[in-house]
């Protein structure tokens, strides 16, 4: 015969009540605090396997992408290039510049008198062949004096 301990159930059988208390279900990872707490990598501890490799993109790396992208970095190239162009061409603009130059003369002049004399020195060729020397400039004397205007101001 089978030995029982209580009630006539044979020894080894227990029921849902006899079992031992279970213990509560593990927490899941990210329900912890510490889940969320990453400690910074020290940059003087190269033996820590989080630390990250120190090379992950190489000049050949980047050399071979874009050899193999090649394609996606010249078009646009092409076509910047290709609308700069057209617009150049489109809308050539020529340079202007204006400057404004002050001369004192002598108290007793009269000063209307020294402005058209300094007026009628800015327009002469050799002012305007010394122009072209100093600035290196691929003009003939004629064509620099034909885009000057000297203007008074009317001011002593």
């Amino acid at each position: 015969m089978t030995s029982s301990d209580d009630g006539g159930r044979p020894a080894g059988w227990r029921s849902v009540f006899d079992r031992p208390a279970s213990r509560p279900p593990a927490p899941k990872p990210w329900d912890q605090p510490s889940a969320w707490n990453i400690p910074d990598v020290a940059p003087e501890d190269p033996d820590d396997p989080a630390r990250p490799f120190a090379a992950l993109v190489s000049i050949h790396y980047l050399r071979n992408a874009i050899r193999r992208r090649w394609l996606r970095f010249a078009l646009p190239a092409l076509l910047g290039l290709l609308l700069a162009a057209g617009y150049l061409a489109a809308d050539p603009t020529r340079p202007t510049a204006t400057t404004t130059l002050m001369l004192t003369h002598d108290q007793n002049a009269d000063p209307n008198n020294a402005i058209a004399t300094d007026i009628s020195l800015l327009t002469t060729r050799t002012v305007a062949e010394q122009a072209i020397a100093a600035l290196k400039l691929p003009l003939a004397p004629q064509q620099l004096l034909d885009t000057v205007t000297p203007v008074s101001t009317g001011s002593a």
